[in-house]
């Protein structure tokens, strides 16, 4: 709805954040934000141990194999995630059909230790249109 994949635009990224429309950023998308407000959730997805150690270790192939099949992963949560979240709508937290989630993810391949560790930063943007249109 709002036009956007592919690689993540900072300008882009930043307007959604900040509850603006990335291809106006003169348009609101709903409400403004408060000093109380959520803009956004964070959810890490990261591979187990032993993918990571294959994914570290193994040949231009078998790289590119483990990559595609955390990818996959990481877009099934995605879906399940925009499937099965709670919305809070007037102050109240109500399950409603919205559509249009958004999320930029941010893949990283190391842990802070720098030890081998695939895994997947996505910045879910607290913005989806509800079913009245809002």
């Amino acid at each position: 709805m709002l036009s956007l994949s592919g690689v993540v635009d900072d300008e882009a990224f930043l307007a959604l954040m900040a509850g603006l429309d990335p291809r106006d950023p003169d348009r609101l998308l709903g409400n403004g934000y408060s000093e109380r407000s959520v803009r956004g959730f964070e959810v890490t997805a990261s591979a187990p141990e032993s993918v990571s150690a294959l994914w570290a270790v193994g040949d231009d192939r078998v790289r590119a194999e483990v990559l595609a099949a955390h990818d996959a992963a990481v877009a099934a949560l995605a879906d399940w995630i925009e499937a099965h979240a709670h919305i809070r709508m007037g102050g109240e937290v109500v399950v409603v059909d919205a559509e249009g989630a958004v999320a930029a993810g941010f893949g990283q391949h190391t842990s802070r230790a720098l030890d081998p560790q695939l895994h997947t930063h996505r910045v879910v943007a607290n913005r989806v249109k509800s079913p009245d249109g809002r």
